[in-house]
């Protein structure tokens, strides 16, 4: 994917605009505790859909399961310094609760960082600390 157009987003609002809608995974690699190599565990996400609507509502279908997941999504602008260039750097993270469909209590929350979005492919990073250290994640959607 050519990030030209991902690498220069100007605005919140537009890129607001390009997550609309359903995305399939393309592909999600696991990095676990600074391994050499990643693990390519797209195969647990078979069959799984992320839909984003307009008024912040989200919801995750597990169609092997049969099951939807209610949540909601937002949008966060991050400035940094880059030290080298002399000049403030914006990224995106895009932040999800997920709820557990029978009770609506929160199941988990996913903060998605390095945000990265045309109008066919989004690609993210997650982190996430369990007992046997910290697990990267990199995510890759379509539409």
């Amino acid at each position: 994917m050519s990030c030209r157009k991902a690498d220069n987003i100007s605005s919140t609002s537009k890129v607001e605009g390009k997550i609309l809608g359903t995305w399939t995974i393309d592909k999600v690699a696991l990095e676990d505790n600074g391994k050499l190599f990643e693990t390519d565990i797209t195969g647990q996400y078979d069959q799984v859909q992320f839909n984003f609507a307009a008024n912040n509502e989200f919801s995750i279908l597990d169609q092997l399961k049969n099951e939807t997941y209610p949540g909601v999504w937002y949008l966060d602008e991050i400035w940094t310094w880059n030290e080298l260039d002399q000049e403030e750097k914006k990224t995106y993270s895009l932040y999800m609760n997920i709820y557990n469909p029978a009770d609506t209590s929160l199941s988990t929350s996913m903060s998605w960082t390095d945000l990265k979005i045309s109008s066919r492919k989004l690609i993210a990073k997650h982190k996430r600390l369990v007992d046997d250290g910290m697990h990267k994640y990199t995510y890759r959607l379509k539409r």
